[in-house]
């Protein structure tokens, strides 16, 4: 069981594991880098290290809707980045993550807050979206699910 965390971006809702995000920062905090991969908003500075942001619809194969509201600051083992995000809030209690089989982060819907409520969010593999992310920076790949 996970608790989710929920977000939304490029006019989709997702969930990850709350235990993986260590912060919400404003994107006024990132530093831009000229000549970056068009996936990356910039670095953040986060608890000691520099992270890459994220363009989150761009690593999920959705429109990009502008500047995002906030920067999620994803860590799991090991690696971090700061995913970019229209609006955060809501999850309700513990939920079982699908287990998914695609090659992408996207592992299906989950429910959120309970039998009484009609909330349904895209969980997000952790693992696999920061690979995404990873290779999308190095310049690797379109989005999680393309070859």
């Amino acid at each position: 069981m996970a608790e989710p965390y929920c977000f939304e971006t490029g006019g989709e809702r997702y969930a990850l594991d709350r235990r993986l995000i260590e912060g919400v920062i404003e994107p006024e905090e990132i530093v831009t880098l000229p000549l970056s991969p068009d996936v990356l908003l910039g670095v953040a500075y986060w608890r000691g290290a520099f992270l890459p942001a994220v363009r989150t619809p761009a690593l999920l194969g959705l429109p990009d809707r502008g500047a995002p509201a906030v920067l999620l600051m994803l860590r799991h083992e090991g690696r971090g980045v700061a995913l970019a995000a229209d609006a955060v809030g809501g999850g309700g209690g513990p939920v079982e993550p699908p287990p998914g089989d695609g090659p992408g982060p996207a592992r299906g819907p989950v429910k959120l807050g309970g039998a009484d409520t009609e909330q349904v969010a895209t969980w997000l593999d952790a693992r696999l979206l920061l690979d995404a992310a990873e290779q999308a920076l190095a310049g690797k790949a379109g989005h999680p699910g393309q070859s």
